[in-house]
This record gives structure tokens, sequence and C-alpha cells, in this order.
């Protein structure tokens, strides 16, 4: 009787909450699902993963440096046991011009390759692949990018800045479309790769060094034994390098001592041609008070001068007119003199010729 009610009980209550029960059995279905197509999905992704960087060969171990792999870095990475390849490469950080865009450019070689998406890969110095996620941004084929021309590390990077885009391709390095890693430059942010010629560098150093190992070729990577293997590799590897960031220290202090040595000089001979020239500017400032002193002293004799010159003229002036007056007065006078001897002359004349009648008269009186 109690296991009737209950069964009963049981019954009404599944029929009066039905689709709370419906609904419980759907989602413990979707997890069963769920479970079970992401136990197969795994595998399969990291199947996917392991064939793409396989086929585009993405090194084993990478070794880098800010300050680059100076030759006797490479002596000793030369000697690390087991490496199957051992390639150098340049990489520099770029700010695209009049953008916030930041490019990491890599140069071209075995390790690793690239899935050519459009285009081709850089054959000469100026050309340029870019990563296909740019096709999506805008970026096409035959487009020209010029990149600030910054120094790195108190050096240009790069022999030129200006690139023409002759293809886009995938890295297998760079597997996620937005995580690209952190630069030195822009925002901090790297937005995408570019992959260019070696010979478009201009660095002193290598950036990085690519190594694969012979006795993890063809292992999964995700595997126990490949894990266990890089890490005696990886550790042999610092082992090797170990006292190299101390000796590069030393090394960038003593050129840092030589430098600041040398900006020493400079700045005591900056100091010296200072003074020269501060006095050559003093003297300069002398002579031309100097010679303002006899512009003006100058300037006023010649006004003296001009002006004595003026009154002297003046003088003359009024002299050569006073003369000019007198000059007229005597030739008026002259005139006068010469009417007067014209007049004078005609009487004398006329008197003579009386004189010579009267005598006349006088000879026939007798």
């Amino acid at each position: 009787m109690r296991k009737s009610a209950l069964l009963k009980d049981t019954t009404q209550e599944f029929k009066k909450s039905i689709t709370r029960f419906l609904s419980i059995l759907i989602m413990l279905t979707l997890g069963s699902f769920i479970f079970v197509g992401l136990s197969v999905t795994g595998p399969t992704m990291r199947r996917t993963i392991l064939d793409y960087v396989e086929t585009y060969q993405l090194q084993d171990l990478t070794v880098s440096s800010p300050f680059g792999l100076a030759t006797e870095d490479r002596i000793l990475l030369s000697k690390v046991p087991g490496i199957e390849i051992l390639e150098y490469g340049y990489r520099a950080d770029l700010l695209l011009q009049d953008s916030d865009i930041v490019v990491r450019a890599e140069s071209t070689g075995r390790l690793p390759a690239y899935e050519l998406v459009a285009g081709r890969l850089p054959e000469k110095t100026g050309e340029m692949a870019l990563d296909a996620f740019m096709l999506e941004q805008g970026f096409a084929l035959g487009d020209q990018l010029v990149f600030a021309a910054d120094k790195v590390n108190g050096e240009y990077a790069l022999k030129s800045y200006i690139f023409t885009v002759v293809g886009f391709v995938n890295s297998p390095e760079y597997l996620m479309p937005t995580d690209k890693g952190r630069a030195q430059v822009g925002d901090g942010e790297v937005d995408c790769f570019a992959v260019i010629s070696g010979a478009n560098f201009a660095l002193e150093n290598a950036s990085l060094a690519r190594l694969t190992f012979q006795d993890v070729a063809g292992l999964d990577t995700y595997s126990k034994t490949y894990r266990e293997r890089m890490k005696v590799h990886a550790d042999e590897v610092e082992t090797a390098l170990a006292n190299r960031p101390t000796v590069r220290l030393k090394q960038y202090y003593r050129k840092g001592i030589s430098e600041l040595s040398e900006g020493q000089l400079a700045v005591i001979e900056g100091r010296i041609e200072l003074q020269k020239a501060q006095r050559d500017l003093e003297d300069a400032r002398q002579k031309l008070a100097d010679g303002w002193t006899e512009y003006q002293d100058g300037k006023a004799k010649f006004q003296r001068e001009m002006a004595k010159a003026k009154k002297e003229l003046a003088d003359g002036e009024q002299k050569l007119l006073d003369a000019k007056l007198e000059l007229d007065d005597g030739y008026a006078k002259l005139a006068e003199g010469e009417q007067k001897l014209k007049d004078g002359r005609a009487q004398y004349d006329d008197g003579e010729a009386e004189l010579a009648k009267a005598k006349a008269q006088l000879d026939d009186g007798e």
C-alpha cells in the first residue's frame, strides 16, 4: 500500500513538473554531447597544430637577446650537443609611419617556413611579405609601407625603412591572430609580423637563434618524452650561456664608461669652446660698443662740420650777393662816368670849334 502510494505520488509530481524534468534531461544530454565532443576534438586539434608546425618547420627552441647574439654567443651555442639545425636571424619592431601599428619584421631563413596566402615571399631588399591577418585590415599587394626610422640600442635596425608588400603569409610562430607579443615601440603591443630579406638589416649582431634537435624529431610536442628531452636541451643551452649576461654586462659597462669619458671630454671641450665663444662675443660686443661710440662721435662731428659748412656757405653767398650789388653799383657809376666823359668831350669839342671859329674871325678882322 505504501509503495503504491509513493509511486502514485511520484507519478503525479512528474506530471506536475514535466517541463522541469525535460529541461534537466536536455541539459544532461547536452553536457554529455559536449564532453564527448571535447574528448574527441582535443586530440584532433592537437594533431592539426602538430601537423601545421611540422609542415612549416617550427623550431624546437629559440634563443634571443635584446642586445643581440655576439660571436662569442654563437661559438657557445655551436658547442651544444644534439643540435640538428642552428640558424641565426634578425628581428626588429617597427612603427608604421603616421599610425600606431607596430610590425615585427623577421628575416627570411630555413626556420620557420611560411604558409603563403597571397603573392610571394620577398626576394630582394625593399620587399616585404606581410601577416595575412592584415588582409582583413585593408592592406593589399603593391602597398608601399614607410616606417619610422628610430634607433634601437644606439643603432638603426634597417638600411631602409621603405617597403613594398609582395605577399601575405601565415607563420607557425604566430598562431593567434591578435596576440603577437610585446614591443619596444608604439603602444608596446605587436600588431602583426612581416618577413623581409636579411640583407635589409643593418644590425651588428643577430637578434635570435632558432634550434632544432635530432632526438626530438618526429616526436609529439605534447608528449612527456618531448618535454623531458627539451628540458635537457634547454638546460644545456642555459648552462652554455650562463656566464654571458655577466660578461656582456661588463662589456657594456666598459663601453658605457668609455662613452661616458668621451662624453665628459666632449663636455669639457664644449665648455672651452663655449668660453671662447663667450669671450669672442664679449670682444665683439665691446668692438660694437666702441664702433657705436665712434659712429656717434663721427656723426656729431659731421653734423658740426656740416653746420659750419652751411654757415660758411651762407656767409659766402651773402658776400657774393653784396659783391654783386657793389659790382652792379660800380657798373652804374662807370656808365654814369662814361656818359659824363662823353658829355665833357662833346663840350670840349664844341669849345674847340667855337675857339677855332673865334680865331678865324679874329684873323679876318685884322
